[in-house]
């Protein structure tokens, strides 16, 4: 079971390069960026792996940004959750960025997928949400500029390409849909503490 961003994609400097730019815009609109003593890539730096409406959330109380006045000018819906909102927004920004062409995956990806799917069942299991995970298969090869295939190599079907958005554990919840893997016959790929702590929760 792969972990996606940072394991098979380099979609870090993107979506952290988007919140950075979303982030800078959010509060250059209410205060003085050089009176908040904020410049460009401080919000790349500071909030590494934090999700991205709670850096929202962190920003607006940091620099006490008035919320009614974001409410409006981001036309924001009545009811509905300020920051979630406001994660969407940059979330679908993100998305777009893939779409263009600026997601890559990371180097060797085709050559080590391809030989892993000859023995093996592969999914992914990620906490990004799930329109973000299928952007994914716009991603290129980082040698040749072309589709990097990730499509193929995790198709679409019986929840092998799996979002865990919204859950607590996302392996908790991979396991409950696949109660057929053995977790002694099971290995997770991932680049963060945090998950992996996760995944030996899970089994």
């Amino acid at each position: 079971i792969f972990d996606n961003d940072g394991v098979n994609v380099d979609s870090e400097h993107v979506a952290m390069g988007d919140m950075d730019e979303f982030g800078l815009a959010l509060v250059s609109r209410y205060i003085d960026l050089e009176t908040a003593g904020l410049k460009e890539g401080d919000i790349y730096v500071e909030y590494k792996g934090v999700s991205s409406d709670q850096i929202i959330a962190d920003l607006i109380k940091k620099y006490d940004l008035p919320v009614d006045a974001i409410r409006e000018d981001y036309n924001v819906p009545d009811g509905a959750d300020l920051y979630e909102f406001l994660s969407d927004l940059h979330t679908k920004s993100v998305i777009a960025k893939f779409e263009s062409g600026m997601l890559e995956t990371l180097p060797g990806f085709r050559e080590t997928m391809q030989q892993i799917r000859e023995q093996h069942t592969v999914a992914i299991c990620t906490t990004s949400r799930a329109d973000r995970m299928h952007a994914t298969v716009h991603a290129k090869d980082p040698d040749t500029g072309e589709n990097a295939s990730w499509g193929e190599m995790f198709p679409d079907q019986n929840n092998l390409r799996l979002s865990g958005y919204g859950h607590a554990n996302k392996y908790e919840h991979f396991r409950s849909l696949h109660p057929d893997w053995t977790p002694e016959e099971t290995i997770v790929v991932e680049d963060t503490a945090g998950s992996t702590k996760k995944a030996l929760a899970a089994g």
